[in-house]
């Protein structure tokens, strides 16, 4: 989680610079409710079908929509480059 709340932090100040703090905080403020929202689903899921499979096949299918949603954000905005600059010096050094 840690590793990709920092990843996310560091795109958010490429993306939007001098204005981390607000940046920061609308990323913990969505970071929370998805927390808030995904346990609650999660357990009456859980808690109606008798184990997690369903939880889990909804976290699955939440993931795949958020990939669209960030590929289509990226491809729309035309923000490739940053994207490809910013994947290249994460693994490069």
């Amino acid at each position: 989680f840690m590793g990709i709340t920092a990843l996310t932090f560091s795109i958010g100040k490429i993306l939007r610079p001098g204005q981390s703090p607000k940046v920061i905080g609308m990323l913990t403020a969505i970071y929370g409710i998805g927390q808030i929202f995904g346990l609650l689903v999660s357990g009456i899921l859980s808690e109606n079908s008798g184990d997690f499979v369903s939880a889990i096949m909804m976290s699955a299918v939440v993931v795949i929509l958020d990939g669209i949603i960030l590929i289509a954000g990226i491809l729309k905005h035309g923000m490739t480059k940053i994207v490809a600059g910013f994947l290249a010096n994460l693994y490069c050094t």
